[in-house]
């Protein structure tokens, strides 16, 4: 049963919704700010006996000076109301910027002195071109009910796998719009039904036809642009044909298949198919070039992602010693690449084998093999060595062995607190620049660094996905001895 309300938002939920306390319930209300008095629906719990209720806003009384009008919205996305790419558009951008780093000072005051957090985050780094979704995936689902096809591909709802169908996203290249219509034309002529996983948990283990699950776009140096179609199932020799057709036609760059027939939402495999054009189209980050394949890892806000990377790799160039520096999750190599340019020697670690093999590659397609060496390699099975060969170098005087910079990118889990307490150990002087994806993991590693010895310089927000919760945190830290 529905109860209308007025509330006053009082917080902010993980998703951006604005939250509201009344009479014992927390009232989660999308597309609601903090600080705002609105008038609101609320709904049932969303579990039995929660405290936590659903609200929709029926009339805004006191607006936050960060709240953009309707029209706006609309103006800046006509799929924002239904779309779940975008959670904050109805944030002004410097709202956004505002919030992000209140919640980077949040998570910092958990770790050191909260009279001290506010000090030590400087402002969020904005993006001044055109915020843009680099890689896009597109997920495909049934265009009519309790049917497999014809498809449509766009992006989910909110919470939700609801889809969402977006030819063109304000987000993206032109070109990704324009890519992405002609392969699902192209997917409905050859009746490629959507991936169905009810069907897929049936017959799991068994032989099936060919089934579309998603799209993976992303661009490249000159415009250019790699499409990837993930798959259940093989194509056949007449569906490649009239894909590759379509793809020359289309002057596109890279178009792979990836055969992913898992049960469940993980699209990432290793299993790709060459259909037309190149395995990988290339990308210039600081200075290097790098290939990038369908299943390369790059941070997807080119603009962003260099003056993240730029600050990191400033922080390390203030080491005392300019011998060795180490990458861990070092991926393609891009931070490694760039570390070369300030150190004599760098290592980069990596758990993912084929991402070292194109390390590799990248490294010598850039002249910089002398000056990098690679280990695919889990970096828990690496710190350990590594510590004892630093804490020897560090007796024995031999300053040319010692690592004196390090930079850590790990994936949205973080460094994870065991890697945390190894790190700790390295010993000083040495020069740390750790990236976080999230927050609560921010919370979690810092500790075992601080404790180990390390002290934060500055801790900085880079907003690499504007109009969404997400933050890129850079924290720089030092250690003396």
């Amino acid at each position: 049963m529905t109860n209308r309300a007025t509330v006053v938002i009082t917080g902010r939920g993980r998703h951006g919704e604005g939250i509201a306390s009344y009479q014992g319930k927390d009232i989660y209300v999308p597309q609601a700010l903090r600080g705002e008095t609105l008038e609101v629906a609320i709904g049932a719990p969303f579990a039995p006996n929660s405290k936590r209720c659903p609200g929709t806003i029926l009339k805004v009384i006191t607006p936050s000076p960060y709240r953009v009008a309707p029209e706006e919205q609309a103006r800046a996305c006509p799929h924002y109301a239904r779309c779940g790419g975008c959670q904050l558009t109805h944030v002004s951008a410097e709202g956004q910027l505002a919030y992000k780093r209140a919640d980077i000072v949040t998570a910092l005051k958990a770790v050191v002195d909260p009279n001290q957090a506010d000090s030590l985050v400087r402002p969020v780094v904005p993006t001044t071109q055109r915020p843009c979704r680099f890689k896009s995936i597109r997920y495909a689902a049934p265009r009519n009910p309790n049917m497999l096809s014809p498809i449509a591909l766009g992006f989910y709802a909110a919470g939700s796998h609801d889809l969402v169908p977006v030819t063109k996203c304000p987000l993206e290249p032109e070109r990704f719009g324009e890519v992405a219509a002609a392969l699902e034309q192209a997917l409905n002529e050859l009746a490629l039904p959507c991936y169905d996983e009810a069907q897929a948990t049936a017959t799991q283990g068994t032989k099936r036809a060919a089934a579309v699950r998603a799209l993976q776009l992303r661009l490249g140096d000159d415009n250019a642009v790699s499409a990837c179609l993930i798959m259940a199932g093989r194509l056949n020799e007449a569906q490649r044909s009239t894909l590759r057709a379509r793809a020359q036609a289309l002057g596109l760059e890279s178009l792979t298949v990836g055969y992913n027939d898992q049960v469940g939402n993980a699209l990432f495999t290793r299993d790709l198919e060459l259909i037309a054009g190149s395995a990988a189209i290339s990308k210039t980050l600081l200075g290097a070039r790098f290939a990038v394949y369908p299943n390369t890892f790059l941070q997807v806000n080119y603009e962003i992602c260099t003056k993240l990377y730029q600050a990191a790799i400033e922080h390390c160039a203030k080491a005392q010693t300019h011998q060795r520096a180490l990458d861990l999750c070092c991926g393609v190599g891009t931070m490694t690449l760039a570390l070369a340019q300030h150190f004599d020697q760098v290592l980069g670690v990596e758990i993912v084998a084929d991402a070292i093999t194109a390390a590799q590659a990248n490294a010598q397609a850039n002249g910089l093999s002398a000056r990098c060496d690679f280990i695919a390699q889990d970096m828990t099975q690496v710190l350990p060595q590594l510590i004892y060969e630093q804490k020897q170098a560090r007796k024995q005087g031999q300053d040319a062995q010692r690592i004196s910079a390090i930079i850590a990118d790990p994936a949205r889990v973080g460094l994870g607190a065991p890697n945390a307490q190894l790190l700790a150990q390295i010993p000083g002087p040495c020069q740390l620049a750790l990236i976080f994806c999230a927050l609560p993991a921010l919370k979690r590693d810092l500790p075992p660094l601080l404790q180990g010895g390390f002290s934060i310089d500055y801790v900085q927000g880079f907003d690499m996905f504007p109009g969404s919760q997400h933050v890129e945190t850079l924290v720089c830290l030092s250690k003396a001895r």
